[in-house]
């Protein structure tokens, strides 16, 4: 992957941990998602997280889309109520990925009057490691 998408542990063939998902189309492998369980107190947080392989980005259907919405799928089935994505500011794709995001129902946390003013917000902080964005969205 390309650097500033994930913090990857150190040792190629690290655990990664949580539940993963590969996506196909036929036998190929377009993307991956995955959800991490977090507790804030006494509250479950599911937060799911997705990349699509470089050459499927552009293509005619929105895998990034099928990724999140079966991501989605499964975290209701789990029983949440709210799901968050955290979009890292130094990845290049991040302007994309809010898109995405904000065109499937996900909102921001600090919430922005238009999907115009998130994406200057992420530009502007592009180039500053440790800055993301968190989208939520409530089933």
């Amino acid at each position: 992957l390309e650097k500033g998408i994930f913090e990857l542990p150190d040792q190629p063939g690290g655990i990664l941990g949580q539940e993963w998902w590969q996506f196909k189309i036929g036998n190929e492998v377009v993307g991956y998602g995955w959800i991490h369980e977090v507790t804030a107190g006494s509250n479950q947080i599911l937060e799911i997280s997705f990349v699509v392989i470089k050459e499927y980005r552009k293509y005619r259907i929105s895998v990034g889309r099928h990724i999140v919405e079966h991501l989605e799928i499964v975290c209701k089935d789990k029983g949440a109520t709210c799901v968050q994505a955290i979009v890292k500011t130094t990845n290049p794709y991040s302007q994309s990925v809010i898109r995405l995001l904000c065109s499937l129902g996900y909102g921001s946390t600090p919430s922005y009057q238009s999907i115009d003013e998130l994406i200057k917000y992420s530009k502007d902080l592009a180039n500053i490691t440790g800055i993301n964005i968190l989208m939520q969205k409530v089933f």
